[in-house]
């Protein structure tokens, strides 16, 4: 999938949510969906550098971790007030937002993975403590 491809996506998801709204699902601001978008492919990565061996798909604590930790090293002390202003304030969250962007394409999940594997996994005002 291409960038024009994604931003149309992404468009789509922000505008008119999933299926026209008619999923129930949490939506968010489009930075805050590319972040993760950049977060989630820098968390493979990491996880990847560090273990050659892991599988193809990412757990839902491995990405609920890896976006904070990369919302760390961009925001610094400021991540959490980020996370508050896109409406990142429970891991729950994170996964609606990696779950919204499985809707429309622009990542696929296993069939294994449910939206519950992001559910109370960590506090995130912890988590981003410098």
């Amino acid at each position: 999938m291409n960038r024009k491809e994604i931003e149309a996506k992404l468009l789509q998801l922000v505008r008119y949510g999933v299926d026209g709204g008619k999923k129930e699902r949490k939506y968010f601001i489009e930075p805050a969906y590319t972040f993760v978008m950049d977060a989630l492919d820098r968390s493979s990565q990491v996880i990847r550098s560090k273990n050659p061996s892991h599988g193809k798909s990412l757990s839902g604590q491995e990405l609920a971790a890896g976006v904070c930790d990369f919302a760390k090293e961009l925001f610094g002390p400021y991540a959490w007030i980020v996370f508050k202003d896109w409406g990142f304030l429970t891991t729950r969250d994170i996964g609606e937002a990696v779950y919204g962007l499985i809707d429309v394409g622009i990542f696929f999940d296993d069939p294994k993975d449910k939206i519950e594997d992001f559910d109370n996994l960590f506090d995130i005002p912890t988590r981003l403590r410098l």
